[in-house]
C-alpha cells in the first residue's frame, strides 16, 4: 500500500464525494473540507485494508477498484458480506461510534480508495450539522442493507440469492468479475451449488460464464429463473 497527498487526485476524490448519494447533498464548502482533510491510498490486489477489530480511525471512500467486506468466526470460517464499487462509502460503523471494525476489507483488484481520518472529521462535524445529518443517513442505509441481507438468508433459498447477488453486482454493468467460489463465500454455499445454477442459466440464455467472469445476458429471465418474480 502506498499514499499520496489528496491534492493529487483532488478531482477523483471530489468526484466520488459529489456522486456518493450520502454526501452528494452537502454544500461545495463541505466538500472541499473534506477533500482537503484527506489522502488517496493505493492497493495490490489481496491487501488487507482494515482489520476486524481494528480501530475505526478513517473512512473510505472507493475511488477505483472495488473492496470485499468479510467476517470471520472463532474457529477461522469468513463469509464475504459485501463488496464495495468506485463511489461508495465504507467504514462508517466504527468510524462515528470509535469502536472496533466489524468486519474486514480487502482491495478485489488494484484499488484506490479516499481516506479521510477520524479526529479532524469529528472535529468539522461538531460544528456542521448537515455533516452529521448525512452519516446519520448513511448508517440508516447500512442498516435497511444489513436488514434486508438477514431476511434473504431467512426467507430465500440459495438459488434466489444467488440471482439476487448477481443483479445486485451487474446494476451499472452487465459483466460481473467475481469467480464462482467468491460467490459461494458470500451465499454460505459449497462451490458446486453455485456452479449448478450457473450452468442451468446458461444453458436457458440468462448468463455466459467466463474465467472470473458472468455476464447478465437477461436480468429478466435470470430473476425469473432464480425465482424472484412470477410470470
Amino acid at each position: 500500500m502506498s499514499d499520496s497527498l489528496a491534492s493529487q487526485g483532488n478531482l477523483s476524490a471530489k468526484l466520488v464525494l459529489q456522486q456518493s448519494p450520502i454526501f452528494g447533498g452537502l454544500s461545495a464548502e463541505l466538500i472541499e473540507l473534506l477533500v482537503g482533510m484527506g489522502r488517496n491510498r493505493n492497493y495490490a490486489v489481496g491487501d488487507l485494508i482494515f482489520r476486524e477489530g481494528d480501530p475505526g480511525d478513517f473512512l473510505l471512500g472507493v475511488i477505483s477498484g472495488a473492496v470485499d467486506i468479510r467476517a470471520s468466526s472463532s474457529d477461522g470460517q469468513s463469509l464475504n458480506l459485501n463488496r464495495i464499487n468506485p463511489g461508495e462509502i465504507i467504514g462508517e460503523i466504527a468510524f462515528l461510534d470509535g469502536g472496533p471494525r466489524t468486519a474486514s476489507g480487502f482491495a478485489t483488484s488494484a484499488t484506490q480508495c479516499f481516506v479521510i481520518p477520524r479526529a479532524p472529521f469529528m472535529e468539522l462535524m461538531r460544528t456542521r450539522a448537515e455533516l452529521a445529518i448525512q452519516l446519520l443517513l448513511l448508517v440508516c442505509e447500512r442498516v435497511r442493507w444489513t436488514s434486508e441481507r438477514v431476511a434473504d438468508f431467512a426467507f430465500l433459498t440459495p438459488q434466489a440469492r444467488l440471482g439476487r447477488r448477481l443483479l445486485h453486482l451487474a446494476a451499472e454493468e452487465r459483466e460481473v468479475r467475481i469467480s464462482q467460489a467468491e460467490l459461494a463465500n458470500y451465499l454460505g454455499v459449497s462451490r458446486q451449488v453455485v456452479n449448478g445454477y450457473l450452468r442451468d442459466w446458461q444453458g436457458e440464455g440468462a448468463v455466459v460464464l467466463n474465467r472470473g467472469r458472468i455476464t447478465i445476458a437477461s436480468s429478466s429471465e435470470l430473476a425469473k429463473l432464480a425465482g424472484l418474480i412470477r410470470e
